[in-house]
């Protein structure tokens, strides 16, 4: 039963009308929906619908109050689908609110290095060079600018 309810209680919860709950009203979904597009959720096949849930929560968050999580978790969703211009557009908007936000930062330069702009790309990754995680884009933009 807990299951098959999931996606009802879900679209249940709703935020105290006090206006400084937001941040943290919006983090807690975010969070949240990150177990149905990247955690426990999403892999269990009892979960139906786990990534339109995820996507509904992200968005409730946004309107909400920005979130970083949120921006970063819708796009991933979009790079998912190979929408890679609405997951940009995402991340814009994220970015413009969380300019040096390594996550959101990562995330854009992937889906510039699939949409074949290796170089943009690059610029997102530099920042954060010293991160030995981020030594693989680096060098496989840098690869493929050379081509």
């Amino acid at each position: 039963a807990f299951f098959s309810n999931l996606e009802e209680f879900v679209n249940r919860i709703t935020r105290h009308p006090d206006k400084t709950s937001a941040p943290l009203y919006a983090d807690f979904l975010s969070r949240l929906a990150m177990t149905f597009s990247h955690g426990e959720y999403a892999r269990d096949n009892r979960v139906r619908n786990a990534e339109q849930i995820a996507e509904n929560l992200f968005e409730k968050a946004l309107q909400s109050y920005p979130c970083d999580r949120a921006f970063q978790g819708l796009a991933m969703i979009q790079q998912k689908q190979k929408n890679f211009p609405k997951a940009m557009a995402l991340l814009d908007k994220g970015l413009s609110h969380f300019p040096e936000n390594k996550d959101l930062c990562v995330c854009m330069g992937v889906c510039l290095m699939n949409t074949g702009d290796f170089h943009n790309a690059l610029t997102y990754f530099t920042p954060f060079a010293h991160d030995p995680a981020l030594g693989q884009y680096i060098k496989i933009c840098k690869q493929k600018m050379e081509l």
